[in-house]
């Protein structure tokens, strides 16, 4: 493969995009600077086969978006050595398919702004075989909407593993060591689903929940639903399932069904009086069963044994 060195320079970018219709492809590419891609007003972008490192010693970003994006493709790309991997935090950004990309970002101590990837705005995100690591804040940060992560593998995070404030699907999910204590945020608002996922080992040191929403106090639509799911010893102190602390709204509905959780306090723990805002609960076929992985750990391995009574269950 081609590899292109960028040293360190009077540009704070690697590479810089604007424009339409832009391919970048089928090299390796380090850069000693603190941003490495940098996209600015533009459009139907494609980046595939590209492995990116960023080699310099101090603050990193792998892809950044500075200005609006309509269409980026991110194809079989891998990025490491960052404090913030991927990111859309300056315009709206529109129409993103990440696909087959993996982000290790570096320890660091830049709190929020060391997500491995975070969307301020905009909508239309599919994210297929997206694996984060190492993140110093979340792993996965979106405030955008009509959200849709398949097959992400979120572990070692130092706070949230999935956030989607405004909504969106969840589904054949793996998550698993997480330091805040909620593993996924729902945030406030819109129609969430967590299906076919397994969320395990949350590393929070006090009470950990798996899921949250309803951090504000809005009097808004809400539906969430875990399906087909599997939840594995949650905290240290085994928090609820779902943590509810301000719900307000006067259309909110949950549906649990056919999960399996082992070692949990609970299923749904809210402050005082606020269960009564929810309608049309279902909390049908969940159990308290060990899943019976074949090495249930930090770095392990969440396959299934033959003997796991969670196998042809959902």
């Amino acid at each position: 493969a081609v590899i292109v060195n960028i040293p360190a320079g009077d540009s704070r970018r690697g590479i810089e995009i604007t424009g339409e219709g832009v391919v970048l492809e089928k090299f390796k590419l380090n850069v000693a600077r603190a941003n490495g891609i940098a996209l600015y007003t533009s459009k139907n972008i494609v980046i595939r086969n590209i492995t990116l490192t960023m080699t310099g010693a101090g603050y990193s970003e792998g892809i950044v978006a500075y200005a609006s994006n309509n269409g980026l493709l991110l194809e079989k790309v891998t990025i490491s050595n960052t404090i913030m991997g991927v990111s859309c935090n300056s315009a709206a950004c529109t129409n993103w398919k990440l696909s087959g990309v993996k982000i290790t970002n570096k320890t660091s101590a830049d709190g929020s702004g060391a997500d491995c990837f975070a969307n301020e705005s905009g909508q239309n995100l599919f994210l297929k075989n997206v694996e984060v690591a190492g993140c110093t804040a979340d792993g996965i940060d979106v405030k955008g909407s009509n959200v849709l992560l398949v097959n992400p593998w979120v572990h070692n995070v130092s706070r949230n593993g999935i956030k989607l404030w405004n909504g969106g699907d969840i589904i054949n999910a793996l998550v698993v060591d997480t330091g805040a204590d909620v593993s996924i945020y729902l945030g406030d608002r819109g129609y969430s689903r967590l299906i076919n996922s397994t969320i395990a080992l949350p590393s929070h040191h006090g009470r950990a929940y798996i899921l949250a929403s309803g951090y504000n106090e809005i009097a808004s639509d809400m539906k969430i639903e875990i399906i087909n799911s599997i939840i594995y010893q949650n905290g240290v102190n085994n928090g609820a399932i779902l943590y509810m602390p301000n719900i307000n709204g006067t259309n909110r509905t949950l549906k649990i069904q056919n999960n399996l959780f082992y070692i949990t306090r609970g299923l749904v723990e809210t402050e005082p009086n606020t269960d009564r805002y929810f309608t049309n609960a279902e909390y049908n076929n969940r159990f308290n069963i060990n899943p019976l992985f074949v090495r249930a750990g930090v770095s392990g391995d969440f396959h299934l044994t033959a003997r796991s009574p969670a196998l042809n269950r959902g």
